[in-house]
């Protein structure tokens, strides 16, 4: 308080100043120094101050390959509408009393990149659920960090036993790049390729 009590004291005071390099001078009529100061360069501000943004978010904690395999997902087909995964896996009864299971994976199709625009890198998943028959339904879905954590808010499904080839993130929109099934394709046997572009828009994955 003292400091900023005589800093404001001495810039009332001012009367000239001068410049010399990146150093400006404030003199007082009588020509006596009262405060210099230097100019920062635009570059060092801009990287302290994305450092601060990830320091308050904890995005900066946060491993990535730690939490992705043991985060809760939302889900289409359990009864509860979640999969809270541990190592990547998530089982439950497929329906009471029945021996079969529905399994929810993570696959390995994983990518980081900020989704909302806050500065914050977020993620990107793609799940594959199986209820206990034939099909493996394939879902994307998306990680966003609030209050320092990553949390699922949404997910879009990608279709039945289709083939991932890459998951990206790219300025912001999630692309998929995956073989689906052609007009005339058996569920077992996709073979058209496609290129898909979702966007977080609130909490829901549209494709763009």
């Amino acid at each position: 308080m003292d400091q900023e009590s005589a800093y404001l004291a001495a810039l009332s005071s001012a009367a000239t100043y001068g410049i010399e390099g990146d150093a400006l001078t404030l003199f007082d009529s009588a020509g006596t120094r009262l405060v210099q100061a230097r100019a920062v360069p635009a570059e060092a501000v801009q990287a302290e101050t994305a450092q601060e943004g990830v320091e308050q978010t904890g995005a900066a904690e946060i491993d990535w390959a730690a939490a992705l395999p043991n985060l809760q997902y939302q889900s289409f087909i359990t009864e509860s509408g979640l999969a809270p995964l541990v190592d990547g896996e998530y089982r439950e009864a497929a329906a009471p009393g029945s021996e079969s299971e529905t399994v929810v994976v993570l696959t390995d199709f994983t990518t980081t990149g900020d989704l909302n625009g806050d500065g914050v890198p977020d993620a990107a998943v793609v799940l594959a659920t199986n209820s206990g028959g034939s099909g493996v339904f394939i879902d994307l879905a998306a990680v966003v960090v609030e209050d320092g954590q990553p949390v699922n808010v949404a997910i879009t499904p990608l279709g039945d036993r289709v083939q991932i080839n890459s998951l990206t993130i790219q300025d912001g929109q999630i692309v998929v790049d995956m073989v689906t099934h052609g007009p005339d394709d058996p569920m077992c046997c996709p073979t058209q390729q496609v290129v898909e572009t979702y966007e977080l828009q609130g909490y829901e994955l549209v494709k763009v």
